[in-house]
């Protein structure tokens, strides 16, 4: 190509010199010819009219001269042959007589009569000349001639100048013409072809992103338009060619790296310490290692073909290997700690990590499982918890796992906003024990005693001993104070029964002290354990074998619950209750899942009271029954009006577990809906709080499939607050299970909180159940829990609870923020980015807290401290660092530390005003990182 680029044509080789010779000569031999033509054709025109000219001179002479002749009238004669030569072509003009004689006297100069003689019978006149001859007849007889001599030389002159003449315009002509096909040549056809040649040029040097103009829509316009479309193609394809080329290299080099992967994979296979197991699709086991026969026991020959559940040591529940199938089956992997059993029947205890091997359409190939032996690492461990948090002869929690727990109660508490007791117990007796059989016997009654004190208990209480013959229970999840008290007596049974030891009838009581949490101030856990140890003494002044409550001022508390039941009666009786209802709504579709009918007190003086304010109350009393009965059926009316106005809604109906295990309920309930026979039990759904106590859960399971058959639904409200969740979950025909508003207040500042959300959510994927979270505030709760797979909320948000009326006049306005519809589920791989969004927000959250005095120590400064910066550093880095976002978010961070710096310096200087200008600033960098972090998330 460059070669021929070199080579290219010009001077007499290019077209536009051949073009315009080649139409030159064409030109020249065309117009040429026709000169020559025109010449030719105008000398003998002018020839012929010579011709006839003298022809006509000389008839008239021969016609007029016949008598000159007779009478030989020489002066006649001679007057005829001068007007004759008068005329410029003529050279000479003789008479002759009959006798060939001339009969003129004047002839041409030089000419003789002799030579006049001899043109007439020679007919040869002088050069240039032209005889003509003309007879002269009297009659039928010729008496004369008259000879006349022409001169053509003139004529031919004017005939070659008229020639010259006629090749001058036609010069002109072929240099006008010339120019007129050469422009209309160039423009139309010389120019295109330029541009073409430019572009087969740029072509061959591999530009292809300029075009060839197109000047025209002839036949030239259309070719160029051709070579344009080939040109693109050609990109095209050259471009598709380098994508093949890549696509092959990075191809030949994956091979080449799975060649070198699987080399080094067979390697790792054969000499790897942990044991491998890989199976079929069907779990059927297919290869081991060596180090999987050293673990378990068995040879490869004896487990091929074999599924991997013979090494099951019988520890584990069904639903501890369902859960590992279901995480195989959801995100391809599952790890944790198992028991194994051991081909000697020993168990072993092992780290597990299983894959699941998938095919390129997503269909699983292989399950390898790579797993370690633990076991000596397990028994250790278990040795050293229990010395350090068991006492070594009761086997009890001893007071440092005491106080762990008190801490860990009283935290959860707080969030539950439930009650907490302590529980502090002292034997009565033991030391006449002691010294009566002797320390040995002390020590059996005390283990007797222990395990006592444990089965009474509940399983998420705890009971520890602190010493010597005093014990300490901690019981969770209370109501009310009053609750705690038949555990109380239990105890106190427990400690009185005889003791049977050494063939010895063993009798102590116990003296117990008890006081709560959370109480009207702030309380550590010391002063916990005083005031029970405090209330304990009371106990045993008073008479041994009792308890006594630390608050002194308990007996008054009751008496004025009494009162306050006796006027919620009463208000009932006057209709001073309400129901307001609040929307739940699917915020993806928009749809009005069904509304939550709530209950409220227009008291007279007080005005509108929640519920919070008077069913504490009343809670597990037969008024609370009488309450709930109430709701119910001003629920079900209200939807039978609703139906009536044309609006088909559902609506959910707090009860507790103690109405749904009330003798009739069923009954009551197929009585309420049989007065309204136009509301379909489908429009009514009970919402069951986790922490109520079921007391029989498979009675309870019972009456819900029978509201289920009805086809009323039941969701499971609270949840996460109580102990229960999982067997609820798997034994009640639940269809929803609605989160705890605790948790979800603080998930944007909250990472503990934010991963029990999560949790929540896998859980009821797994349990295949409907997730509603309530108490959501503003659009930020929407967003990050629609990120994470809820798209069913209830809040203020939404609506506030409202009066019936104003429901309807709601519904008619409501409409979904088609901002929401951004916010789509965050796949696994992305979730941590979410956690970092969090962490971030705790982070800026505690600076706030420090400057506002509600925190006494700063957040991590350093930025290799801060959690947000760990996750930014690793996990962060390693999948969104070609992220366009990561980079800004490096700087913002980096900008909020130095922020967090600026605003500790400014606090310790007492710079009030500008530290609350800085924490503005820090607000506003937070806000853009935050919007950095979502960028992550639509990449």
């Amino acid at each position: 190509m460059t070669d021929l680029m070199q080579n290219e044509p010009t001077g007499y080789k290019g077209l536009r010199f051949k073009f315009v010779a080649a139409i030159s000569i064409i030109l020249l031999c065309t117009l040429s010819g026709a000169a020559f033509y025109v010449f030719s054709a105008q000398e003998r025109l002018l020839l012929d009219n010579l011709k006839n000219k003298i022809d006509s001179i000389g008839q008239f002479v021969s016609l007029v001269s016949p008598g000159a002749i007779y009478s030989y009238d020489i002066t006649s004669l001679d007057r005829f042959v001068k007007r004759i030569e008068d005329d410029k072509d003529v050279i000479f003009s003789i008479i002759y007589g009959p006798n060939n004689l001339p009969m003129t006297t004047i002839l041409p100069e030089g000419m003789s009569w002799e030579t006049a003689k001899t043109l007439l019978t020679t007919h040869e006149g002088p050069p240039h000349a032209r005889l003509l001859k003309f007879p002269i007849k009297d009659g039928d007889e010729t008496i004369g001639t008259i000879l006349i001599g022409v001169d053509d030389v003139h004529v031919k002159q004017i005939a070659r100048q008229g020639l010259i003449e006629q090749l001058l315009i036609y010069f002109f002509i072929i240099i006008f013409l010339s120019s007129m096909i050469f422009y209309i040549f160039y423009r139309y056809v010389l120019r295109p072809i330029n541009y073409l040649v430019s572009g087969s040029n740029r072509i061959s040097l591999g530009d292809f992103e300029k075009s060839v103009p197109i000047l025209s829509q002839d036949e030239m316009g259309y070719l160029a338009a051709c070579f344009n479309n080939m040109t693109m193609r050609i990109k095209d394809e050259q471009a598709k060619l380098h994508l093949a080329n890549k696509e092959l290299e990075n191809e030949l080099a994956f091979r080449k790296k799975a060649e070198d992967n699987l080399m080094l994979a067979a390697s790792v296979f054969t000499s790897a310490k942990e044991g491998i197991t890989i199976t079929d699709k069907n779990a059927n086991i297919i290869d081991v290692n060596e180090a999987f026969s050293q673990i378990t026991g068995y040879q490869k020959h004896e487990v091929l073909g074999k599924n991997p559940r013979i090494l099951q040591s019988g520890r584990h529940t069904p639903d501890f290997y369902k859960a590992i199938w279901e995480s195989l089956n959801s995100i391809g992997y599952w790890s944790g700690e198992i028991w194994n059993r051991h081909k000697n029947g020993s168990l072993i205890a092992e780290m597990l990590t299983i894959s699941a091997v998938k095919n390129d359409e997503g269909e699983v190939l292989h399950y390898v499982a790579l797993f370690a032996d633990i076991t000596p690492q397990k028994r250790h461990q278990q040795q050293l918890e229990f010395i350090a948090h068991y006492d070594s002869l009761t086997r009890l929690p001893n007071r440092i796992l005491f106080a762990d727990r008190l801490h860990q109660g009283m935290i959860q508490t707080q969030r539950r906003e439930q009650i907490l007791a302590v529980v502090y117990l002292d034997l009565d007796g033991f030391k006449e024990v002691n010294d009566t059989h002797g320390h040995d016997i002390g020590d059996r009654l005390l283990i007797i005693l222990s395990e006592r004190f444990k089965n009474v208990l509940r399983e998420g209480d705890t009971i520890a001993r602190l010493g010597g013959d005093e014990f300490v229970a901690i019981l969770l999840d209370l109501d009310e104070k009053d609750d705690c008290l038949p555990l109380v007596n239990r105890l106190l049974e427990a400690a009185v029964t005889t003791a049977h030891a050494d063939h010895l009838n063993l009798n102590v009581s116990a003296s117990v002290g008890i006081t709560f949490y959370p109480q009207g101030k702030n309380i550590s856990e010391d002063e916990i354990l005083r005031q029970a140890d405090q209330a304990m003494y009371k106990a045993k002044q008073g008479g041994k074998n009792r308890y006594h409550i630390y608050n002194p001022e308990t007996d008054e508390q009751t008496y004025g619950k009494h009162e306050s039941r006796l006027r919620i009666a009463e208000a009932l009786k006057n209709k001073e209750f309400e129901l307001y209802y609040q929307p739940i709504v699917n915020l993806r579709t928009g749809e009005v899942i069904n509304v939550e009918a709530l209950i409220r007190w227009n008291h007279p003086e007080q005005g509108v009271l929640p519920p919070y304010h008077f069913l504490p109350t009343i809670e597990d009393s037969k008024l609370a029954l009488t309450v709930e009965e109430w709701v119910i059926e001003e629920a079900v009316q209200q939807v039978a009006k609703w139906n009536a106005q044309g609006l088909n809604l559902n609506v959910s109906i707090n009860i507790s577990a103690h109405h749904l295990q009330h003798h009739g309920f069923i009954d009551e309930l197929e009585a309420t809906l049989k007065k309204h026979p136009d509301v379909s039990p489908k429009q009514i759904e009970f919402e069951l709080q986790e922490t109520s106590k079921l007391e029989d859960i498979k009675h309870i399971a019972l009456l819900m499939q029978q509201c289920a058959r009805m086809g009323i639904k039941f969701t499971l409200d609270d949840y996460g607050k109580g102990y229960s969740s999982l067997d609820y979950l798997k034994q009640l025909p639940i269809k929803s299970m609605k989160m705890n508003q605790s948790f979800i207040k603080d998930m944007l500042f909250d990472p503990g909180d934010f991963a029990i959300i999560k949790g929540i959510l896998g859980l009821a994927h797994a349990f295949r159940r409907e997730a509603v979270a309530k108490g959501v505030e503003n659009q930020e709760y929407c967003a990050l829990l629609m990120r994470l797979g809820c798209d069913v909320m209830q809040g203020f948000h939404i609506s506030r609870p409202l009066q019936s009326t104003a429901l309807v006049e709601w519904l008619k306005d409501w409409q979904v923020n088609p901002k929401l519809n951004h916010f789509t589920r965050v796949p696994l791989e992305d979730l941590p980015v979410l956690f970092a969004n969090v962490e971030h927000r705790q982070w800026v959250k505690a600076m706030h807290d420090y400057v506002g005095g509600k925190r006494s120590a700063l957040p991590p400064l350093a930025r290799s401290e801060c959690r947000f910066s760990k996750w930014l550093n690793n996990e962060g880095e390693k999948r969104y660092s070609d992220h366009p976002a990561y980079k800004d978010i490096e700087r913002l961070h980096n900008d909020i530390h130095q922020t967090g710096y600026q605003i500790s310096e400014l606090q310790k200087a007492g710079k009030t005003n500008d530290t609350k200008d800085m924490l503005f600033q820090l607000d506003n960098i937070r806000d853009r990182l935050l919007k950095k972090l979502d960028l992550l998330l639509t990449k």
